[in-house]
């Protein structure tokens, strides 16, 4: 299984408006066995069908809130980041993401 065309679409978006290169991109294949030694908690396949992020502080945030903390990194998004603090916008997030993965 490969990352979803959603996760490519949102790290493409995010590198364009990243201008002070606050955000570190890395291979998820090649960082896998290292990252499965510190995180056990997280699995593969997760990694595979839903956006996640490890922060500076090593705890990692997946789907909606990983989108929040890379929008709260890129000061020109953040209009875009009260728009996923909105009632509701965790529901209408994952529906779309549920979407995208048909």
């Amino acid at each position: 299984m490969v990352c979803l065309p959603i996760i490519f679409s949102l790290i493409t978006f995010f590198c364009y408006f990243d201008w002070l290169k606050r955000l570190n991109y890395s291979d998820l294949e090649v960082r896998w066995q290292n990252l499965s030694r510190t995180h056990s908690h997280i699995l593969l396949e997760e990694c595979r069908g839903e956006l996640h992020i490890l922060l500076p502080n090593g705890a990692t945030r997946k789907g909606l809130f990983a989108v929040r903390e890379i929008l709260w990194c890129l000061p020109i998004l953040w209009p875009l980041l009260l728009i996923t603090y909105l009632p509701g916008a965790s529901t209408v997030f994952s529906k779309i993401y549920k979407f995208r993965h048909i």
